[in-house]
């Protein structure tokens, strides 16, 4: 981890696009929070909420685009959202949810495909010419596949790129229980020995059949927040997750917890 002296924390809260979005919306942007993103910004809801977090509490949306190959048309209209709205960051998720709840990876990153990175670099460098905006990838955790197969395999892959990752730590804590603890040391130290990993998503774990899955809708599991602890670095951007079922209470209690992380050492060796 590195130590400076003041860390600078990016705080983002994430919103499901639903009827309670925009009174969701008035609720978070009473906060000194850095941003929102929503989990489908096509919706008239989710549109009227960015702008009205805008024009009320000049809070600005990070964009969350599917990326499954450079010439994907979703994709583009995700863009073309730039000129309409106030956006400050970019997350591209890799890889996509398809029929009956599969993971479908088209794009071929999940089996190491040269192609397919050689493609998300021409893309991220064409967009850079033309937009300033920070980007950040964010590989799709499909709960399936093994922990070694997605943190070393197909993160290792994406680092080659030299371009900020983004974890789902509601992921990370749901691999330790659906997989072993035995897991536990190899997948932390992987992600604290990668420099890339800057921005962590922050979510309940709940029981869905025989997984353990991240839930939005409760507030954010406590052993999140340990991990988070030992993972964070200087200028981390972390994302609380809410969804339409999240109550005020827990809405206000998370954000309350977000905006009072402090940069220090790791309060506790997280491998014990």
């Amino acid at each position: 981890m590195k130590m400076g002296a003041e860390n600078i924390f990016k705080r983002i809260v994430h919103i499901e696009d639903s009827d309670s979005a925009l009174v969701q919306g008035k609720l978070i942007g009473g906060f000194p929070i850095d941003s929102v993103v929503f989990s489908n910004i096509f919706s008239d809801r989710t549109k009227n909420a960015s702008k009205m977090i805008y024009s009320q509490f000049n809070i600005e949306t990070t964009l969350a685009i599917p990326y499954t190959n450079k010439h994907s048309n979703l994709t583009k209209d995700y863009v073309s959202l730039i000129t309409e709205l106030k956006i400050g960051k970019i997350i591209l998720k890799i890889g996509t949810w398809g029929i009956n709840n599969s993971f479908m990876d088209p794009g071929g990153f999940q089996y190491q495909n040269q192609k397919s990175i050689q493609d998300l670099q021409s893309w991220i460098s064409d967009f850079k010419k033309k937009y300033d905006i920070p980007i950040y990838l964010h590989p799709i955790r499909q709960l399936s596949l093994s922990p070694h197969l997605f943190y070393k395999n197909i993160i290792t892959e994406l680092s080659d790129l030299h371009i900020p990752l983004s974890i789902d730590l509601g992921c990370v804590l749901s691999d330790y229980k659906n997989w072993g603890t035995e897991y536990k040391k190899e997948i932390i130290g992987f992600l604290k020995d990668n420099p890339l990993i800057s921005m962590f998503w922050l979510s309940a774990v709940r029981k869905a059949g025989d997984a353990f899955i991240p839930c939005a809708c409760e507030r954010v599991d406590d052993e999140i927040w340990g991990i988070l602890d030992f993972l964070k670095c200087e200028e981390s951007s972390l994302i609380l997750m809410t969804d339409r079922l999240s109550s005020d209470a827990q809405i206000t209690s998370d954000v309350k917890k977000l905006m009072n992380v402090k940069g220090a050492v790791p309060k506790h060796e997280y491998f014990n």
